[in-house]
């Protein structure tokens, strides 16, 4: 346009030239002056305005040279309009190809739909889509789209109600490709009016977002499956602590529901677990690996759980941040109890391989007792001293003490008891009784290391019964003889490969071998050793039962076995324990020795003012045998044959008893219900308790129930007179 205005200004400028200045010249040029009319007094030309050829020649010259300025301005106005349009012309080419570029670019499929509904333009995007050439859609119904007038119509009628609430939503349908393949489709419609179009359509292929939402819709219902029928209690808690989901099985075993728990922390946390609970979840946060550990929690009626804890985090999709903990509870309570009762069947198993030992071992101890018994009797009657027979005669009943002291300890029944000891004291222990058991063609060879102090944390009636459970396994292997040995020492192992359940580890262990020079087990065979039920042995010989109760006890002290063997060359058991922290040791071995005090001499003794014990024991010889230490001592004593008699001798002498020696385990009202009935009749009575057997974990009951002290039976004299001596003096 401003191309335009100059050219008209060219044009305008030359002719008023022409008519202001140029046509006044010609024409003053041309005329003269002449009088007026004298009447009117006014001078007027009315002659012709050209008198002379050179005049006439100048007023031509003046027309032609103002047509030729005209023509120029009109020829100068014309080449700029040319310009102009050119240039319009290209911008605008420009723009549209901008446009088609741009819309050509564009992912949406976009179309324009005529008055009959045809299609008209439509971008590459659109194409692309359905499957067709660049022009091959133009000018074809739209019913082409659809390919089914079930869903063309649909289509329609949904159209018409997005035009009728004028809010533009998507329409999702089914469409067509060329090759006759449907897809699903999301598009939009908006009105245009123009000359030729209607419509303005734009569409996307939401194929592949439809199938993953079908997919993850089918996970979910997947994982909601897996969760519900999952028999582990299953927890998700969110980061303020707070479940958000609980699966039935946590309503099953810990009697919570998920409205009782909603917005609220599980009050199911022991408060000695708490710390290692805190711990661990730190420790989950920290590292964002799972973990796994034991623990204990309390169920809604407060019964105490045995747990395993498995637990992972769910990170938000935006950010590393823990957005919520999963929780798999596995409760252990039951295979707990099944597993101490599975050890202590494998206990009363050995047992019965014990007892052919023990029993000849005793029958060679009751020969010396029965052979210096008789001796010491001939001698006394021929008065000749008996101090040796008794001496031999005390001896052989100290081993048969330490003999049943052994044996009750591996067999009794008791809860793990994880403490700090030498593993070379406890092997050289246990070996006593494993030479008892083993056949005498047998060597068994000791070799402890070269360093002294082997310690481990661990169990000690759990590590022999695995130790005898191997040696028993290599007897077994040498029926015809050979050795067993068995060597203790202070390894650092790095990556070496656990036989048993395959993981590798590393680190400073105890490592206890027990090597044999038996029949050996073939390659195959020592993949499977571990596994329950698993034997070699003929059927009737053997519960399998042995190795994979090693494994287990070893396992549960956070050690590993590597077996090597090879047939008809032995077996070598390596079993790794971790070593013991080693502030644990220094406080072990710096500990310092109790000063043992001398044990009171007759003289000592016999000046006691002559104090009053009462015994009650059901046992005649025990009974006779306390009364005259104590009478022999210089004590004076009353006997009870049982509790009810021993309360009525107290109500009608307790003023001159001084200490009651009972019994734990008697007929009648047995020793508990006695001691509460003399403590009824005296609270400051002074009752040492007595048993033949007591598990280690119950003996501090007495002492909790009132008494005054506990003794082991069979005990000493001497033990005896130490804690008389102790309470009365």
């Amino acid at each position: 346009m401003q191309g335009l205005k100059n050219n008209k200004n060219i044009f305008f400028v030359s002719l008023s030239f022409f008519l202001w200045v140029l046509l006044p010249a010609i024409i003053g040029v041309a005329a003269e002056p002449t009088s007026g009319n004298v009447s009117s007094g006014i001078g007027i030309n009315t002659s012709p305005p050209v008198t002379s050829p050179g005049q006439f020649f100048v007023w031509i010259a003046g027309v032609i040279l103002l047509i030729l300025l005209f023509l120029l301005g009109i020829w100068i106005w014309n080449q700029k309009l040319r310009a102009l349009v050119v240039r319009r012309t290209q911008a605008l080419t420009e723009a549209e190809d901008l446009k088609q570029a741009i819309l050509d670019a564009s992912p949406v499929g976009i179309g324009m739909v005529g008055k009959q509904n045809q299609l008209g333009w439509y971008n590459q995007a659109m194409t692309e889509m359905l499957g067709y050439q660049p022009d091959e859609l133009k000018g074809c119904d739209v019913r082409v789209l659809y390919g089914d007038e079930k869903n063309c119509r649909q289509a329609g009628r949904d159209i018409k109600e997005v035009l009728k609430s004028g809010i533009n939503v998507p329409i999702e349908t089914m469409w067509r490709k060329k090759d006759g393949s449907f897809f699903e489709c999301r598009f939009r419609f908006a009105p245009f009016d123009s000359s030729e179009y209607r419509g303005i359509v734009t569409a996307v292929d939401i194929s592949e977002s439809k199938q993953v939402e079908r997919e993850v819709v089918t996970n979910e219902r997947r994982l909601k499956a897996i969760l519900e029928s999952s028999p582990n209690p299953i927890v998700v808690y969110n980061e303020n602590g707070s479940p958000t989901y609980i699966n039935p099985a946590f309503t099953s075993v810990f009697g919570w529901t998920f409205s009782e728990l909603q917005g609220n922390v599980i009050p199911y946390v022991p408060k000695d677990q708490m710390s290692i609970t805190v711990d661990k979840i730190k420790e989950l946060q920290k590292n964002g690996k799972s973990l796994c550990f034991e623990t204990q929690r309390f169920n809604k009626a407060g019964e105490t759980l045995d747990v395993l804890v498995n637990a992972a985090t769910i990170q938000s999709v935006d950010s590393n941040v823990v957005s919520s903990i999963v929780i798999n509870l596995t409760d252990l309570t039951d295979n707990k109890r099944l597993k101490n009762r599975l050890l202590q069947a494998e206990k009363m198993e050995l047992v019965g391989t014990l007892a052919g030992g023990i029993a000849h071992d005793f029958n060679n101890i009751l020969t010396a007792i029965n052979g210096f018994s008789e001796i010491g009797e001939r001698k006394a009657r021929q008065y000749q001293s008996t101090l040796k027979e008794h001496q031999q005669v005390q001896v052989a009943a100290e081993r048969a003490r330490n003999l049943v002291a052994q044996l009750l300890t591996f067999s009794r029944k008791s809860e793990p008891v994880s403490k700090l000891l030498d593993l070379e004291h406890m092997v050289e222990d246990s070996l006593s009784m494993i030479e008892r058991v083993i056949p005498r063609m047998i060597g068994v060879k000791f070799e402890p290391g070269e360093q002294t102090g082997h310690f481990i944390n661990g169990d000690v009636n759990q590590l022999n019964q695995i130790m005898l459970n191997l040696c028993l396994n290599a007897a077994d292997a040498m029926p015809d003889g050979g050795t067993l040995t068995i060597k203790i020492k202070t390894v650092r192992v790095a990556d070496e490969r656990c036989s048993a359940c395959q993981s590798l580890f590393s680190g400073e262990y105890v490592k206890l071998q027990i090597q044999d020079t038996g029949s050996g087990i073939d390659e195959a065979s020592v993949q499977d050793i571990f596994a329950p039920f698993y034997t070699t042995k003929v059927i009737g010989k053997g519960t399998g039962l042995g190795l994979s109760t090693v494994f287990g006890i070893v396992n549960s002290h956070g050690g590993h076995i590597v077996c090597q063997s090879k047939l008809d060359q032995g077996t070598t058991f390596n079993l790794f324990f971790p070593v013991a922290e080693a502030e644990a040791i220094l406080t072990e071995t710096e500990m310092p020795v109790e000063d043992v005090q001398p044990v009171a001499s007759v003289a000592e003794v016999a000046d006691c003012d002559r104090k009053t014990i009462l015994v009650v024991d059901d046992e005649v010889i025990i009974r006779e045998f306390v009364e005259e230490s104590m009478v022999f001592y210089g004590y004076q004593t009353i006997a009870a044959a049982n509790g009810e008699e021993a309360l009525q001798l107290y109500q009608e002498s307790g003023s001159r008893i001084d200490l009651v020696l009972l019994d734990i385990s008697m007929p009648g009202m047995g020793g508990f219900h006695c001691l509460e009935g003399l403590l009824e009749i005296d609270p400051e009575v002074k009752v040492i308790m007595a048993s033949g057997y007591f598990p280690d974990g119950l003996k501090n009951d007495p002492l909790k129930k009132g008494a005054c002290g506990f003794l082991n039976k069979p005990f000493k004299v001497e033990a005896l007179l130490e804690k008389i001596r102790s309470l009365l003096e």
